[in-house]
């Protein structure tokens, strides 16, 4: 199984269901196109974190891990986001969720689990 997946080349399908990593959490990405790695991380309130497996449909042996971001309120966002034209919804309704860029990752607050 292979983590390297390029996910913007091929088809991929939801395998299981979504894991909650944190609701406390630092995400970082890169920023543009240098010769060299230049990461924003940053903490954005209000936002939960999931991991979700994907599997190519053209090659099932391929299996990766994704992020999805969260943004469970939304009223604080600009009004004209692309995000609430392509949804048909406005600041303050459902909340957002979106895939994170390939290369992103995450430190999250660990959370205690029953019997700990």
């Amino acid at each position: 199984m292979s983590d390297e997946a390029d996910v913007s080349k091929g088809d991929f399908v939801i395998e299981g269901s979504a894991k909650e990593l944190s609701d406390h959490h630092v995400l970082c990405h890169r920023m543009g196109d240098a010769p060299f790695q230049i990461l924003a991380c940053h903490v954005i309130e209000d936002t939960k974190m999931f991991s979700l497996q994907l599997r190519s449909t053209s090659d099932s042996n391929v299996l990766i891990t994704s992020l999805v971001a969260c943004h469970m309120d939304t009223s604080t966002f600009i009004p004209d986001h692309i995000a609430f034209k392509l949804l048909g919804i406005t600041p303050g309704g459902p909340g957002i969720c979106h895939w994170t860029i390939p290369g992103s990752f995450g430190y999250f607050k660990k959370t205690k689990t029953n019997g700990a």
